[in-house]
């Protein structure tokens, strides 16, 4: 009477929903917890803007005639805390002298090459730019 039932019964069913709901909440807890790492993509942009902005700043003086290699220093570019027109960050600004044989680290005395280093700091975190100038 009964001969080739196909089918799943009610325990089978019952048992994959629950690995199904018990695989989801994992898989949705860690991609939770992934999106908030990652801070938010228009905060990242707009502080490496500012960075690049401050950056396009201090060459600018070094290429001006009046002012030029020597004039950039730390000193004339104080910390901006918030910047402004930006509430949410900061910006600092960080003038070494360097060499040609360590460009990031500090040298004692004046050489004839500059890193400038540029970070905004916001909710997301700190984003750092930096470029080289030369005495030339």
């Amino acid at each position: 009477m009964f001969q080739n039932q196909r089918g799943f019964t009610l325990i089978e069913i019952l048992i994959t929903i629950v690995l199904l709901a018990i695989i989801t909440s994992g898989l949705m807890a860690m991609f939770t917890t992934f999106s908030q790492s990652n801070g938010d993509p228009s905060v990242i942009t707009q502080a490496t803007e500012l960075a690049q902005e401050k950056l396009d700043l201090i060459i600018a003086d070094k290429e001006n005639s009046a002012r030029g290699f020597n004039y950039v220093t730390s000193a004339i570019y104080p910390a901006e805390n918030p910047v402004p027109g930006f509430s949410g960050f900061n910006r600092s600004v960080n003038v070494i002298f360097v060499n040609t044989g360590a460009l990031n680290a500090t040298v004692a005395g004046p050489t004839n090459y500059k890193n400038i280093m540029v970070s905004v700091t916001s909710k997301t975190g700190t984003v750092t730019t930096s470029t080289l100038i030369g005495s030339y």
